[in-house]
């Protein structure tokens, strides 16, 4: 479209009647602020996105860890009946590390989705810690419930976990989206 032609729209007169360059800086002056009232909403479309992408990143990192690890260590402890204490829990160090390793990778995975909901930039950097710090005070909400069927070295270890693998999870989508992006 011709730029005269956006002109007529916002000053409804014909370019024609525009002699010096002045009127025509004037009109294109004018053109930019009706142009940018225009594009208000799509910023504010922007701002309700990005609300919804954090909104999402500190919905899904809870909700994938309660899908995929629970069950996960439902199944893994029941194989291990005579480890399993009246509190639901266990003091045999071997079955509590390979619960924190399964925890640790399930903690990667939610860091990696929270990043990819949360978008690029620094927003990402905002969703995947809000998100963090959700778990972090999900995580001692629960551990509080179960503070005795557990070595306490497993609590400490667990919060650990969500602090480092999260993140870990962020920078590893960020890898792989740098990495996609390349290719």
């Amino acid at each position: 479209m011709p730029a005269g032609i956006r002109f007529q729209r916002v000053l409804q007169v014909p370019v024609s009647t525009l002699s010096t360059g002045n009127e025509y800086r004037a009109a294109a002056g004018h053109y930019a602020r009706a142009h940018c009232y225009a594009s208000n909403g799509q910023h504010n479309r922007k701002n309700a996105m990005k609300g919804l992408r954090l909104l999402g990143a500190l919905v899904a990192a809870p909700l994938l860890y309660r899908a995929l690890c629970l069950p996960l260590l439902n199944g893994w402890m029941s194989l291990f009946p005579q480890h399993i204490n009246d509190l639901g829990g266990s003091f045999y160090a071997p079955l509590v590390m390979s619960i924190e390793v399964l925890q640790a990778a399930v903690l990667l995975l939610c860091g990696l989705a929270v990043s990819f909901i949360g978008g690029s930039g620094s927003w990402q950097k905002l969703c995947l810690t809000l998100a963090t710090l959700d778990m972090l005070i999900i995580g001692v909400m629960v551990q509080r419930q179960f503070w005795e069927a557990l070595p306490a070295w497993h609590h400490w270890v667990f919060f650990s976990l969500i602090v480092i693998m999260m993140p870990l999870g962020g920078a590893l989508a960020r890898r792989l989206t740098r990495r996609g992006a390349a290719h």
